[in-house]
């Protein structure tokens, strides 16, 4: 295979897709992803220790992000360990949803 061959078939495999700007966004992903986590931390922290009561929900958050960001990542590249992960991060996320809702009728005023 020579130079030229090799040049067309990878403008070919990345027709209209514009790489640089993916690799940014993928970037400010896990930018995004982080900032949310230390987010919630703050909230969680500040709900117990103004309310005195927790508050599951920004955890919740956390997990639904990651649980589709490793199921979405392990399809997409037929990895099983972020498959994997990415189920993990469900079950937890529907645990933290539970715990949110329970915990929100059973502190509720509304009787």
């Amino acid at each position: 295979m020579n130079k030229e061959q090799i040049l067309k078939m990878s403008r070919q495999e990345n027709k209209n897709k514009d790489l640089h700007a993916k690799e940014i966004e993928n970037k400010y992903a896990s930018i995004a992803g982080a900032v949310m986590a230390i987010l919630s931390c703050i909230f969680f922290a500040s709900e117990i220790i103004f309310n005195g009561r927790q508050n599951y929900g920004f955890y919740a958050l956390i997990a639904v992000y990651d649980a589709i960001l490793f199921f979405g990542k392990g399809i997409r590249l037929k990895q099983k360990t972020s498959i994997i992960s990415g189920i993990i991060w469900g079950i937890l996320a529907i645990g933290l949803i539970l715990a949110y809702f329970y915990y929100l009728v059973k502190n509720s005023t509304i009787r």
